[in-house]
C-alpha cells in the first residue's frame, strides 16, 4: 500500500494501474485453466513485489490459496459456502455451487 500510496502524485497512475490489473487476470485465467477455484479473490490476497527499478518492475502476485479447490468431471462445483462473506459469488449463496465463474 505504501508503494501504491508514495508513487508519483500520491497514488497509482492509470499505466500502472493497467499493468497491474492485467497482471492479476492473468493469474486468475491460469488458475481457472487449471480448473481451480480460488473461492476467496479480494484485493487483499493479491501481493505487490519488486521493486520499480528492477528490469521487471513491481510483480503482483496472488495468495491464500486456503479456501482454493480443483474442480473436475466428478465435482464440477464446490459447494461449501467458505470465503470472505462480502466477497462470494451469489450463486454461492444460493447454494448453486462454485466454478471458476463465481471467481
Amino acid at each position: 500500500a505504501d508503494k501504491v500510496r508514495n508513487g508519483p502524485g500520491g497514488g497509482l497512475d492509470e499505466k500502472r494501474g493497467r499493468v497491474f490489473f492485467r497482471q492479476m487476470l492473468y493469474a486468475m485465467s491460469y488458475l481457472h485453466s487449471c480448473n481451480v477455484v480460488h473461492r476467496d479473490v479480494k484485493t487483499e490476497n493479491f501481493l505487490l513485489l519488486g521493486e520499480s527499478g528492477t528490469p521487471h518492475g513491481d510483480i503482483i502476485k496472488l495468495c491464500d490459496f486456503g479456501t482454493a479447490v480443483v474442480l473436475s468431471p466428478q465435482q464440477p462445483r464446490a459447494m461449501e459456502k467458505i470465503g470472505t462473506l462480502s466477497y462470494t459469488a451469489p450463486e454461492v449463496y444460493a447454494r448453486k455451487g462454485a466454478t471458476v465463474r463465481a471467481d
